[in-house]
């Protein structure tokens, strides 16, 4: 199901695209804008440019952000707290989610976190 709609909320015109089982809201101006990015994506979407759905920046891997986390904190706690989230990280957390990208919204990592969750349990 392929639709644009344009709606206003807490004040703001925001545009919502529901295309393929994919969503997406973006803030816009006015309605009057709203409204023309509206007809603009719709074109898209109709053409098959499904460019509005890629990620303006990359999404790291949980791995990425579970090791930068360690980076920022370690030097704040004491050595075995810092030995024991290591090792909680290394052993429980990489094995299950390393390679899966931490994104806002979960998408389909979420339902993978939930079914890893499930068969450790």
């Amino acid at each position: 199901m392929t639709g644009v709609t344009v709606r206003e909320k807490d004040g703001a015109w925001w545009v919502f695209i529901n295309h393929q089982s994919k969503r997406k809201a973006k803030r816009v101006g006015h309605k009057k804008a709203a409204l023309a990015v509206a007809q603009t994506i719709q074109a898209k979407l109709t053409l098959g440019d499904l460019k509005c759905f890629e990620s303006e920046t990359p999404v790291p891997t949980v791995k990425a952000v579970a090791e930068q986390w360690l980076r920022a904190n370690a030097p704040t706690w004491k050595a075995g707290t810092v030995r024991n989230y290591e090792g909680i990280v290394r052993s429980k957390i990489l094995p299950a989610f390393g390679e899966l990208h931490h994104g806002p919204d979960g998408g389909p990592n979420r339902r993978l976190v939930g079914a890893a969750t499930r068969e450790r349990a």
